[in-house]
């Protein structure tokens, strides 16, 4: 059928499938891969976008449908946008388990994921490689994909709720968002529990509500409420809390006992609330979705705002709660925050802090002086990347000596440190014999290049 009207071509579209009898599918439909295969002998269902009847059976139309009409509410994607299935695995080959194939398909809460926990403990890495064709199908808004679409939706009127992989995505990942959020937070030696009780149960429900939410929509076909999978996780981690210590004040000690406590009923009750509200997300919407993220840039930046927050989550979470064995005392246990603190304290920081405020001064005066050059040398001379501070010290030299020095020197320490004649112990003489070799090396090889260098610049 040419293209013609739009408003007479979709009219005539629905005339011709609503005279079609209407049945239910027997069962669930067959998920779409990119090839869309031989035609179905069942015939078709009426068009789901629209609330109005059907119009009578009229025996002038013909009994063919026009599968390459879209329909009324979805755009065809244009060839440039659309994705190739080549592509998509060699990025799944190359940077699966850091959610590439996600990121080129516009799955970026995926791909986030993946990133987060090396795609999903390479459980769900392994996973997509069956799962791709279906991902680009869905991604290019191919017919199979509209058509099972359409038929899924007529089947089920609410998603499938238990014994999925969004269900097992949810319990697994949930609890560990929720123990790295609780252990972010700081614990204060002055306040008692009572005061920072109610801090923990809303990050415990936010952490739980937001994992929940982000995991149960990371398909583009469902869509569900945040604030009920807040409530119910707010619910479960006031059960707990009544659970485990009621009516009771809570002292500093008992804190990592509070944040350690199960979170299988915040867990549980947010996805029962948030499954009461989970329902599937028409084709439009889903492509409405995928066009407002953006641009590549945009979208990278996003990820990589979000990437660098979960950092600091982990990073806070080893400070304020993490812990070490004691040096000093056998199986005893030192707050990784205590010993920033006894670091920061100590004669040895001091020194560096002052070294290091000397040498800042000192590269300042270089670089408003004698310009970025002068204190570029300044500086790589002072990190000894050649070596050569290091060996004026193993020769017991001064910088800037002879040839002539550094040789006499070195024939020196080498009788003095050589195994056979050392009267130190062995171990100790080979390091010392083979440091004064190397120094030795490192100076004569450095003064050769300098001579050619000065050669080279006389003849020129």
């Amino acid at each position: 059928m040419a293209r013609g009207d739009p408003s007479r071509e979709t009219a005539e579209i629905r005339k011709r499938k609503g005279a079609k009898a209407t049945t239910k599918p027997a069962g669930p439909p067959e998920r779409p891969g990119l090839a869309s295969g031989p035609e179905p002998t069942t015939e078709p269902e009426p068009p789901m976008y629209s609330d109005a009847k059907p119009p009578e059976h009229d025996d002038d139309t013909d009994d063919d449908t026009d599968e390459d009409v879209l329909p009324e509410d979805l755009d065809e994607t244009p060839f440039d946008e659309r994705k190739s299935l080549m592509v998509a695995y060699f990025l799944w080959l190359m940077g699966g388990i850091w959610g590439a194939h996600h990121m080129y398909l516009k799955r970026d809460k995926q791909a986030l994921l993946w990133m987060w926990t090396f795609g999903g403990f390479y459980i769900g890495y392994l996973r997509d490689m069956w799962r791709i064709p279906t991902y680009v199908a869905e991604c290019n808004y191919d017919k199979p994909f509209i058509k099972f679409s359409r038929e899924q939706m007529e089947y089920r009127q609410h998603p499938p709720g238990f014994f999925t992989s969004v269900l097992v995505g949810q319990l697994l990942f949930t609890g560990m968002f929720r123990y790295i959020a609780l252990h972010a937070v700081p614990r204060y030696e002055e306040d008692t529990f009572a005061a920072t009780e109610l801090i923990l149960l809303l990050v415990a429900a936010l952490a739980t509500a937001t994992t929940v939410h982000g995991i149960g929509t990371m398909p583009f076909c469902y869509e569900g409420s945040w604030k009920h999978a807040f409530i119910g996780a707010f619910i479960g981690e006031t059960i707990e809390r009544s659970l485990l210590k009621p009516d009771e004040e809570w002292e500093l000690a008992d804190v990592p006992k509070l944040q350690a406590q199960s979170p299988l009923t915040g867990i549980a009750l947010s996805i029962l609330f948030f499954r009461y509200t989970r329902s599937y997300r028409t084709l439009a919407k889903q492509q409405k979705l995928k066009r407002s993220k953006g641009g590549v840039c945009k979208r990278i930046s996003k990820i990589g705002l979000k990437c660098l927050f979960m950092w600091v989550l982990i990073f806070s979470a080893v400070y304020w709660n993490g812990d070490i064995d004691s040096p000093t005392e056998e199986f005893a246990k030192v707050r990784i925050k205590d010993s920033v603190e006894q670091i920061r304290n100590s004669p040895a920081w001091a020194q560096f802090k002052q070294g290091a405020s000397i040498k800042l001064t000192e590269f300042y005066t270089i670089l408003s002086e004698e310009g970025f050059e002068a204190m570029w040398n300044k500086f790589t001379d002072a990190l000894d990347v050649d070596g050569t501070q290091r060996a004026y010290v193993d020769l017991e030299l001064q910088e800037g000596a002879t040839q002539e020095e550094i040789k006499k020197s070195a024939r020196r320490l080498q009788k003095l440190y050589h195994p056979d004649r050392c009267t130190l112990d062995k171990d100790v003489c080979i390091d010392k014999f083979q440091a004064v070799q190397s120094a030795y090396e490192v100076l004569s090889d450095r003064a050769a290049s300098k001579k050619q260098k000065n050669e080279r610049s006389s003849r020129g």
